[in-house]
């Protein structure tokens, strides 16, 4: 869509909004009829507004993109992933930990039920 079309597709929407604001009587219907394109038109204004700065976006690349190297969330995120790494280690040391006092209580539970059979 060319800027011609659309300033033109802008004016025969405010004429359009002006013939129904003066044809329409002033009840409530009218008034939100006239909300309604007024809303609409704001909208493809918005629209043209957007897809001028995505090509102007695109025109300029990656220009400025990519000065900080890392940002900070990513340098917290690496190290977040890292404690929770550690946290992991230290957890499964536990489990085995825990794991081989359980053994240790089984086979002394089995001891006393044979020493005491």
């Amino acid at each position: 869509m060319s800027h011609q079309d659309f300033l033109f597709k802008i004016t025969q929407g405010v004429c359009l909004t002006l013939a129904l604001a003066f044809t329409t009587s002033c009840g409530k219907k009218s008034q939100i009829i006239y909300e309604a394109e007024q809303k609409r038109l704001t909208m493809m204004e918005l629209q043209g507004q957007s897809k001028k700065l995505e090509s102007e976006i695109l025109a300029t690349g990656n220009l400025g993109r990519y000065q900080n190297t890392q940002p900070s969330h990513v340098v917290e995120l690496k190290h977040l992933l890292e404690r929770q790494k550690t946290e992991n280690i230290q957890l499964k040391a536990d489990k085995e930990a825990a794991q081989k006092r359980v053994e240790a209580v089984k086979q002394e539970m089995s001891r006393y039920l044979t020493q005491f059979r």
